[in-house]
C-alpha cells in the first residue's frame, strides 16, 4: 500500500546508515547470548561431558548468521506491486474470528466461552489437549487444511496493523485487537504458551519495521535512529520481562507448582549449592531457577544429541507436525525414531516436553553441519527481506521477515515454524509470493 508513504522511491540504497541493517540480527543474537549465558549460569548441573561441541557449533552458528545476513541485506532493494494492505487486515481479522472456534473445539474439545474452566486449571487444559492429539489427526484434517488456508491471511494482520496504524480506520485497528485476542485464547484453551510469545515478537517486529522506516527516510536519519533504537531497547526490555514472567508462571501451572525446580522427568533439578545462589537473593532464586530452566534447557538437549552419530530422518525429523501426519495419513513411520530428539527422549530428555533447539530439530535430517547450511539460507533471505521492507517499501516481505525473526528468538527452544502446519504453509507461501512478485 504505497500511498501510505510521500516518497515513490522504490530502490534506496543508504550506505550512511549501515547500523540500521543489522538491528534486526542484532536483537536476535543478543537474546541467543543471553540464553546460552542462562545455561551456563543456571543453578543446575547439567551432566554434559564436555562443552567442547556446544561451544564450537554455537560459536560456527553465530559467525555463518552474521555472515549470511550481511550478504542478504547488501545490494540493491526491490519493491513489489502494491499489497492492498487494508483488505488484508480486514479479511485476517475476520477469518481470525470465525477460526477461533473449529480450532478451540477440535484442539481441545472445548468452545472458546469455556475459557474460565481452561484458566483455572492450565495443567488440565494441556492434558485436553494432549489426548486430542492422541487421538490422531484423521478428525481435525478439515481443520488442520482449513488453518493452513487462513493463517497466511491472518499471520500479517499484527505486524502491518503496527506499520501502518496511523493511517488505518477504527474498524481496521479493531482487527489488530481482535487477532491478539483470538490467539490468547487459544493459548489459554490448549494450555501452551507459545501464542503469547507470538504475540510478543509480531508486534515488536511490526514496530520495529515501523522505526527502521522512519528512520530511513528522514531528512534527519541519524537522530532518529538514535530515538529508535533508546525506544527499541526499553520496548524490548520490557517485553522480554513481562514474556519470561507468563512463560514461567504458565509452565509452572501447566506442569503443576512444585517446591523444586525440575525439569521434567529428567532428573535434573536446581542445586542449592550453585555458585550463582550467592548472587540471587533467596526470594527471587525460585523465579530466576524456573526462567532459566525454561529459557535454557534448549542447550542441555544440543549437547546431548552432539554426542550422538548422524542417522537422517529423511525429511521429515525437522517438524514434528510433518512426521505425525505421515504416520497418521500416509503410514510412514520409522523415520523419525532416527532423529536425535527421538534418542534423546529414549535416554529420558524428552522431545515433547523438553526443549533441544532449532538447531538439534534441522539436524535431525541434515545432521549439524547441514544445519548450519540451512540457517545461512535462512539468514541470507532475512537480510534481504529487511533490505527490501526498510528500502524498497516491500511489504510482501514482512511475513517472511516476522517469522524469520520469530525463529531466532525460539532458536533456544525448537523449529516453532515447523511445529505446526499452518505456520509452515505461512512461511512457505509469503516467502514465495514476495521472491516472485519483486521488481527485476
Amino acid at each position: 500500500m504505497r500511498d501510505f508513504y510521500s516518497s515513490n522511491e522504490l530502490y534506496i540504497k543508504n550506505k550512511s546508515l549501515t547500523i540500521l541493517n543489522f538491528i534486526p540480527l542484532t536483537f536476535g543474537l543478543l537474546y541467543i547470548i543471553f540464553t546460552l549465558v542462562l545455561f551456563y549460569i543456571a543453578p543446575f548441573r547439567w551432566q554434559v561431558p564436555s562443552y567442547a561441541p556446544l561451544n564450537f557449533y554455537m560459536g560456527a552458528f553465530f559467525i555463518l548468521s552474521s555472515i549470511s545476513f550481511w550478504f542478504g541485506v547488501s545490494g540493491r532493494a526491490k519493491g513489489s506491486s502494491q499489497l492492498n494492505v487494508r483488505l488484508l487486515i480486514l479479511v485476517g481479522g475476520i477469518l481470525a474470528a470465525i477460526m477461533i472456534f473449529p480450532s478451540s473445539y477440535f484442539y481441545t474439545q472445548k468452545w472458546p466461552w469455556q475459557i474460565g474452566e481452561a484458566l483455572a486449571d492450565q495443567n488440565a487444559a494441556y492434558k485436553d489437549l494432549g489426548i486430542a492429539v492422541s487421538l490422531g489427526s484423521g478428525s481435525r484434517i478439515p481443520v488442520i487444511l482449513a488453518r493452513m488456508i487462513t493463517t497466511p491471511i491472518i499471520y500479517p494482520v499484527i505486524p502491518l496493523g503496527i506499520i501502518y496504524w496511523s493511517r488505518l480506520n477504527f474498524g481496521l485497528r479493531l482487527c489488530v485487537p481482535i487477532v491478539i485476542a483470538c490467539s490468547i485464547i487459544f493459548s489459554i484453551m490448549r494450555g501452551t504458551t507459545r501464542e503469547i510469545a507470538d504475540i510478543a515478537v509480531l508486534l515488536f517486529a511490526g514496530y520495529l519495521i515501523l522505526l527502521a522506516r522512519r528512520s530511513s527516510h528522514s531528512k534527519a536519519p541519524g537522530i532518529v535512529l538514535a530515538h529508535s533504537l533508546r525506544r527499541l531497547a526499553i520496548i524490548s526490555f520490557v517485553l522480554l520481562c513481562l514474556v519470561i514472567t507468563s512463560l514461567t508462571i504458565r509452565a509452572q501451572a501447566r506442569l503443576g507448582f512444585q517446591s523444586q525446580v525440575c525439569i521434567g522427568a529428567s532428573g535434573i533439578c536446581a542445586d542449592a549449592s550453585s555458585p550463582i545462589d550467592d548472587f540471587v537473593p533467596s526470594a527471587a532464586y525460585f523465579g530466576f531457577a524456573n526462567a532459566s530452566a525454561y529459557l535454557s534447557q534448549g542447550y542441555f538437549g544440543l549437547s546431548a544429541a552432539l554426542d550422538k552419530e548422524f542417522d537422517s530422518s529423511m525429511g521429515l525429523g525437522h517438524s514434528p507436525a510433518l512426521s505425525n501426519l505421515a504416520s497418521q495419513i500416509f503410514g510412514i513411520n520409522g523415520f523419525y525414531e532416527r532423529s536425535y530428539t527421538y534418542r534423546n527422549f529414549v535416554n529420558g530428555w524428552s522431545d515433547e516436553y523438553q526443549w533441544s533447539t532449532a538447531a538439534t530439530w534441522v539436524a535431525n535430517d541434515v545432521g549439524f553441519p547441514g544445519s548450519l547450511v540451512f540457517f545461512g539460507f535462512l539468514f541470507f533471505h532475512f537480510g534481504a527481506a529487511w533490505r527490501d521492507i526498510v528500502y524498497g517499501l516491500n511489504d510482501r516481505a514482512v511475513p517472511y521477515f516476522c517469522i524469520i525473526f520469530s525463529t531466532l528468538y525460539y532458536f533456544p527452544a525448537n523449529l516453532q515454524f515447523a511445529s505446526s502446519i499452518d505456520t509452515y504453509a505461512t512461511l512457505i507461501f509469503w516467502f514465495l509470493f514476495w521472491k516472485v512478485t519483486r521488481y527485476k
